[in-house]
């Protein structure tokens, strides 16, 4: 499952402020470097900074997808190894306990609840 790509609300309701602003006259100067050019640049940085901040979560998703499907392949290989193991050795041997693998002899039958209800 990917990562959520983010949006901006912010960065939508400043191009709609833009624009709104625009509609009257495209090169507005509100005094004090609030001027439309100086607008439309921050938008600009904001949309890119947003832009790379997704694709980095993309690249990340990929990653974890190839990091998963090598993981799945050395433990299906691991299982295939000791598997071998005990058809070399037998499934009693100690060189199960060797490749990390439980022994026969040293399982444990599953304890069952009881069904009568205790006073």
């Amino acid at each position: 499952m990917g990562r959520l790509r983010r949006t901006s609300k912010v960065i939508e309701q400043a191009n709609a402020r833009a624009t709104g602003l625009k509609s009257k006259d495209k090169n507005f100067d509100l005094g004090n470097g609030l001027t439309a050019a100086a607008y439309e640049q921050k938008i600009t940085e904001a949309t890119g900074k947003l832009d790379t901040y997704n694709q980095t979560l993309a690249l990340a998703d990929d990653q974890l997808n190839a990091f998963l499907a090598a993981e799945k392949e050395l433990n299906e290989l691991s299982s295939r190894i000791l598997s071998a193991v005990k058809a070399k050795y037998g499934p009693d041997s100690s060189e199960v306990e060797l490749a990390r693998g439980t022994r026969t002899s040293e399982r444990q039958a599953a304890k069952r609840k009881s069904s009568t209800p205790k006073p």
